[in-house]
């Protein structure tokens, strides 16, 4: 093998490393910062696949049992968006996996 390629070799197994070493510190952060409840909003978050005709509120009602309490829309909402920044709420792609908040009943 020729000198460049073998410097060409060298740098895209460099960029290589680097990326797979950026990807699994970024999930590791997540799942640490998602494996917590958030304390504020008291839910915790449940990772759900989207089927056709599901929405927002039913996909958040089954998840969350409805007996117990009720959820109101706008925090759904306003929980749903910071889950999920760069997600239209109201146009959920059919089998496309986001982040739901599963609420916590608090004894207050």
């Amino acid at each position: 093998m020729s000198f460049s390629k073998q410097i060409i070799f060298l740098i895209i197994l460099l960029f290589l490393c680097i990326s797979i070493y950026k990807d699994l510190n970024d999930n590791r952060r997540e799942l640490i910062k998602l494996s917590n409840f958030d304390q504020e909003n008291q839910y915790e978050v449940i990772y759900q696949y989207v089927e056709n005709g599901d929405t927002l509120l039913s996909i958040v009602e089954d998840i969350n049992d409805q007996n117990n309490f009720d959820l109101d829309i706008d925090i759904i909402i306003q929980d749903f968006k910071s889950l999920n920044p760069f997600v239209d709420e109201y146009h959920l792609m059919p089998n496309e996996r986001y982040k739901f908040p599963k609420y916590t009943v608090s004894d207050q």
